[in-house]
């Protein structure tokens, strides 16, 4: 028996032996190559001379940053087919199993730069607007900074979001791009629009001015924009902005629904959990305003005063829970009209 137990424990010993060697331990920034004989299969291309750093690890696979050499040594081939993808090259995800460590060829300086000159070429001719280019610049770059690593971890899931929310508002309802940011057009978008029209929990307006705060000092930092009065600001008026969004008297009716839907648990993301709120949302509001009118139909309504609109013409009426619906078409609330579950208030 002990003879047998001495060959089962060299047994054992060679692979825990043969395990240690071929494991390896792998840390976000670490450095790593990948390993020869792996290709990049929708080109069928030997990718073994690719090399960068860990962002992300998952339990299979990394996320891995692209070094500067790697991407400065893109051949047309690999560029066409990015271009084509509409998608950006210089993070992707490779098998742990795919990769081994390295030492690091170039400066994170280095990759920056590289990065932007490969991004700035699959963007040109894109037809996106330029201050949103702008916006993705700033964003990759703030995502880079040790000013992003203070953030919680719960601000820096929120980040991207935040930044490109706040850089649209601005443009689509204060027409502001970022060089002409004002204090005036801060304030109204962080205190009127972002609380009154993102559907989210709490978390993220508490994230908001946070994560503003440091996105504004990294700017300046960078002498890319002038952010110190916009960063006071900001510190001043953040809980406003929570405050705000957690009041339903100043809600939009998209608002109002989709945080009804959210506060009845329904997934936001799930099209068909959405489809039978809404459905369930109209059944009862038809129940309640026959309840109420004790089932208004067609008879009671004058129909004179819809003489002269067509069925396409726009209009605006207002339902008896208190809804205004402006510039719809008529034929598409025409039943509701003859019913009596709204008026006519403009044509």
């Amino acid at each position: 028996m002990f003879y047998y137990f001495r060959i089962f424990n060299a047994i054992l010993n060679y692979f825990l032996m043969f395990w240690k060697k071929n494991r390896f331990d792998l840390n976000v920034g670490d450095s790593v190559k990948i390993i020869d004989g792996v290709k990049f299969l929708d080109l069928n291309i030997d990718i073994s001379d690719w090399q960068g750093r860990i962002i992300e690890i998952g339990k299979r696979s990394i996320e891995l940053e692209l070094d500067s050499l790697t991407l400065e040594n893109f051949n047309k081939v690999l560029f066409d087919h990015y271009k084509e993808e509409d998608d950006y090259p210089h993070i992707i995800t490779v098998p742990k199993k795919d990769i081994e460590l390295s030492e690091p060829r170039d400066t994170l300086q280095e990759v920056e730069s590289a990065q932007d000159k490969i991004i700035d070429k699959l963007d040109k001719g894109s037809g996106e607007i330029p201050y949103r280019l702008l916006i993705r610049k700033w964003l990759r770059h703030f995502l880079r900074s040790e000013n992003f690593q203070e953030l919680s971890n719960t601000d820096k899931d929120n980040t991207e979001f935040i930044v490109e929310v706040f850089a649209d508002y601005m443009h689509d309802y204060e027409g502001k791009i970022p060089k002409k940011w004002t204090l005036n057009s801060i304030k109204e978008v962080c205190l009127n629009w972002v609380p009154n029209k993102i559907s989210a929990k709490k978390e993220l307006f508490e994230s908001f001015g946070k994560v503003l705060i440091v996105f504004f000092l990294f700017l300046e930092e960078r002498k890319y924009l002038k952010t110190k009065v916009f960063q006071e600001l900001i510190v001043e008026i953040q809980g406003e902005i929570i405050e705000n969004s957690e009041k339903p008297s100043n809600w939009g009716m998209a608002k109002s629904f989709m945080m009804k839907a959210m506060g009845s648990g329904v997934d936001l993301n799930d099209k068909d959990e959405m489809d039978n709120f809404l459905m369930g949302e109209q059944l009862r509001s038809l129940s309640e305003f026959n309840r109420v009118t004790g089932g208004l139909d067609s008879k009671n309504v004058d129909k004179k005063q819809f003489k002269g609109i067509w069925k396409n013409s726009k209009v605006t009426v207002k339902y008896t829970d208190g809804r205004i619906i402006e510039e719809v078409k008529f034929k598409d609330v025409e039943d509701d009209l003859l019913r009596g579950m709204c008026e006519l208030i403009k044509k």
